[in-house]
């Protein structure tokens, strides 16, 4: 706030879900295959995860995936934001199934 106010801190937890799989480096003949099915899976709001979590399934709220890059080795990775309290373990399930 320009004049100087103090706001208060509100208190939030977040769940988040995570999931990865080890993948070749980057200079492998395959990291071009694996960056399109990262994108595949995740890639935007229509993407196959996105679709399964939020629309089909109704149990999170947000979902991604993507590729770290290493040079000796990278990492598949997806990720969720759990929908209502209580989907998380259904969320989990739905995310290692699709």
């Amino acid at each position: 706030m320009s004049n100087g106010a103090v706001c208060p801190r509100a208190e939030m937890s977040l769940a988040m879900l995570f999931a990865g799989w080890r993948v070749p480096g980057a200079p492998d003949v395959d990291a071009p295959a694996i960056d399109l099915l990262a994108s595949a899976i995740g890639g935007g709001e229509d993407s196959r995860i996105s679709h399964a979590l939020i629309v089909d399934w109704k149990v999170a709220t947000g979902a991604q995936c993507g590729v770290d890059r290493r040079r000796d080795g990278s990492m598949l990775w997806v990720a969720a934001i759990p929908g209502p309290p209580g989907h998380s373990t259904e969320a989990a399930r739905v995310l290692l199934d699709v």
